[in-house]
C-alpha cells in the first residue's frame, strides 16, 4: 500500500489529486507537518495542516485534520481585508513629509 493511501478512509478509494505535494512528502517521510496539504479522492477531500482563523482583530493558528465528502463540498471563498485607516495614515505621513521638505527647502 502506498503511504499516501494510508490517509484515505476506504482502501477502495483512488487518489485523484494532491495539493501541497512537497509538504505531504515531508510529512510521510519525517512525520513533521509543515504548512498543510490536501488529498482529493473520488469520494472525499482530506486535509491536514495549520490553518489561520480570524477572530476579533487578530489571526490565530490551529492544527486541523479533516475529511469531507465531495457531495458536501460546495464552494470556496476568500476574505480580503482593506484597512482604510492604514491608507489614511500613509497619506498623512506623505503629506507631513512633503510639508517638512518644503519648509526645509524654503529656508
Amino acid at each position: 500500500m502506498n503511504r499516501l493511501e494510508e490517509i484515505l478512509f476506504d482502501s477502495n478509494e483512488k487518489i485523484v489529486s494532491v495539493l501541497g505535494i512537497n509538504t505531504i512528502q515531508k510529512f510521510l517521510s519525517t512525520g513533521i507537518l509543515g504548512n498543510g496539504f490536501a488529498v482529493l479522492s473520488e469520494k472525499r477531500l482530506y486535509f491536514r495542516g495549520k490553518c489561520l482563523y480570524k477572530k476579533a482583530r487578530g489571526f490565530y493558528k490551529k492544527y486541523e485534520e479533516k475529511a469531507v465528502d465531495l457531495k458536501d463540498v460546495t464552494g470556496t471563498g476568500f476574505e480580503h481585508i482593506k484597512p482604510i485607516s492604514l491608507l489614511i495614515a500613509g497619506i498623512a505621513c506623505v503629506a507631513v513629509a512633503v510639508l517638512l521638505l518644503l519648509i526645509l527647502i524654503s529656508r
